[in-house]
């Protein structure tokens, strides 16, 4: 693979990653001919309910210590703080050694919002540098001495429950 390509193949990956799991859960998907900020629609055929997937991953461990790491996403602002008629869920994924983490964070965007600002994040519209950090079963993240527990949100699929 072309190294200016590999950013490409695997959000890619990432995507048809997310897009299994949900499957797995009897959730009916699709991704839109044109991306507007929604990587995945998912459909409960019995019902109709619609949810919206931004999925984003990441393949680089910043910082690693014993059984702890760190990594780090970017959230465009614009879409952060852009309320829906149908809100946003968003899918945090990481390759790590070519295998996908088993943590997730699954977290709506109205969260992640109120997250991000409990850090003192300008939410404005430039991206936002978000880290996490894994140690054992936690999962936190940290700026300017400030620290968030977000171990809550790991595999939280409540609002996908399974289908069969």
């Amino acid at each position: 693979m072309i190294k200016q390509n590999e950013k490409t193949y695997k959000g890619k990956a990432a995507q048809l990653h997310v897009m299994s799991l949900l499957l797995l859960k009897g959730w009916n998907v699709a991704t839109p001919e044109i991306d507007t900020g929604d990587d995945i629609l998912v459909l409960k055929d019995e019902s109709g309910d619609l949810r919206k997937i931004q999925v984003k991953s990441t393949y680089t461990i910043l910082k690693k210590k014993n059984q702890q790491f760190q990594v780090k996403f970017n959230v465009p602002g614009r879409q952060l703080t852009k309320a829906q008629p149908i809100e946003l869920t968003y899918f945090f994924v990481l390759l790590k050694n070519n295998v996908w983490h088993n943590k997730i964070l699954i977290i709506e965007r109205t969260q992640l919002e109120y997250q991000l600002s409990k850090l003192n994040k300008k939410l404005g519209s430039g991206n936002i540098n978000f880290y996490l950090t894994f140690s054992g079963k936690k999962v936190f993240s940290t700026s300017k001495n400030i620290s968030i527990d977000l171990v809550k949100f790991v595999n939280d699929y409540s609002n996908f429950p399974t289908q069969f």
